[in-house]
């Protein structure tokens, strides 16, 4: 939202292009399929900001190779406990780590151990290393002592740690652990990522959707793999490479889509019978040129009708920098 209320700034809160970004190319496009919920309630067909993938995200890159266990645990060494991948828990995809700590001492769990790690920058900027990880065990409630956290250590697994992470307490939801070591800008270094007990227990549990990032605020993005949809992409070898997020739609330019229903349809709005275009069933309809919006929605006509819309709405990723 503006912080200005007065409204006199108001032309910041409108997108305004360019020249410049008049004649760019649309380098995205987001295919869109919506039928809608509850016939009488407007419904969003996309809205950038807050629509993962389609909509505005922040670019990452995941450098863990297998993140989130959906072939093998290739990469994970135990440390102190017994490690198995399973499919009866998962927060991505549809496997999991469980892990069995030995109840011999506290920091048993697992590790990876990442490459040589840097900004590959030398320009006075800080950057850290983030790692962050989720968990959870099977059933109950929290109890105190049922706990793991994240740490960073160097590659002899060298204790106390570079850096620790909160402490997650069990439960049956996942949880995110997450740590951030600041690095030099050039030169860098491996380390090894443990996933570990915070206290001495033998609570079995499960770790899910690990991420380590290079970046300039050591604040954990959100959990990024190539399996993730539009936007999201692996270096190479599916649960075996690096993975990335791209920036998603920053404004829409375009589109053209198809309306099995009767429909108002509105773009910055939510759709009504005084704010929506009346479109007919079964229309193709479109638009192009400079238009910018970011948002559509729409909402039935006819009463007890779910009308569905779908096609694809195009935009690039730059009109961020709009202003």
């Amino acid at each position: 939202m503006p912080n200005d209320i007065s409204g006199v700034s108001a032309g910041e809160w409108e997108l305004s292009p360019s020249t410049r970004m008049s004649v760019a190319l649309w380098s995205k496009k987001v295919p869109v399929d919506v039928t809608l919920t509850t016939p009488g309630t407007a419904q969003d067909l996309i809205t950038i900001g807050t629509t993962t993938g389609a909509g505005e995200s922040i670019p990452a890159v995941n450098l863990v190779p297998n993140p989130s266990f959906e072939v093998d645990t290739t990469g994970y060494t135990a440390a102190g406990s017994t490690i198995l991948r399973v499919t009866t828990q998962f927060r991505n995809g549809v496997a999991s780590l469980q892990v069995t700590p030995n109840n011999a001492a506290v920091g048993e769990g697992v590790f990876l151990t990442t490459d040589t790690t840097g900004s590959g920058e030398d320009r006075g900027t800080q950057y850290y290393v983030t790692a962050s990880a989720y968990f959870r065990k099977a059933a109950g409630g929290q109890v105190a002592g049922q706990d793991a956290r994240i740490e960073i250590r160097n590659l002899a697994g060298a204790t106390p740690a570079l850096a620790v992470g909160n402490t997650i307490l069990f439960d049956t939801t996942w949880q995110r652990s997450v740590v951030r070591l600041p690095i030099t800008a050039v030169t860098g270094s491996g380390f090894r990522i443990y996933l570990v007990t915070a206290t001495q227990h033998a609570i079995v549990f499960f770790i899910d959707s690990i991420q380590v990032e290079v970046q300039r605020t050591g604040n954990a993005t959100v959990y990024t793999d190539g399996s993730l949809g539009i936007g999201y992409e692996w270096d190479g070898t599916a649960n075996a490479s690096v993975s990335r997020r791209r920036y998603g739609l920053m404004a829409i330019r375009g589109y053209r889509l198809h309306n099995t229903g009767d429909i108002y349809f509105a773009e910055d709005y939510t759709a009504s019978i005084t704010t929506g275009e009346y479109i007919r069933a079964g229309t193709d309809f479109d638009v192009g040129g400079i238009h910018l919006v970011r948002r559509l929605s729409f909402v039935n006509v006819i009463a007890g009708e779910s009308p569905r819309v779908y096609g694809a709405v195009y935009g690039d990723w730059s009109t961020r920098h709009i202003t």
